[in-house]
């Protein structure tokens, strides 16, 4: 005999069963990751350029209070992309209907100086 039992044998081909899972659980893991930052852009060149630009000018430029719906964007999405609550951007605009936003509209994204 070789010195190595039935026993040892099956805890070594487990273990290497299990780094292989380990290897395949980490592909996949990667693969979802890039999936997301993938559909984030929504597969518009103009997309991440714009949503990035949106970006930039709320936290570079303070006196920027208000936000143009593009088409495709919702509540949600722009909430995500001013840094502006999804709670907050439905108070300051409670005259937007959050299932239909019309491409073009303006979207207070600070308290206006009158209430809705």
């Amino acid at each position: 005999m070789d010195g190595q039992t039935s026993t040892g044998k099956l805890g070594q081909a487990m273990a290497r069963a299990f780094a292989l899972l380990a290897i395949a659980a980490a592909a996949v893991a990667l693969a979802v990751v890039v999936s997301d930052s993938l559909s984030d852009s929504g597969g518009d060149g103009d997309k991440p350029e714009r949503a990035h630009r949106q970006r930039t000018q709320t936290q570079t430029r303070p006196e920027e209070q208000t936000y143009v719906v593009q088409e495709g964007d919702s509540l949600t999405g722009i909430a995500e992309q001013t840094g502006v609550s999804l709670r907050k951007l439905q108070a300051y605009n409670c005259n937007v209907d959050p299932q239909a936003l019309p491409s073009g509209a303006t979207l207070q994204l600070t308290k206006p100086a009158e209430g809705c």
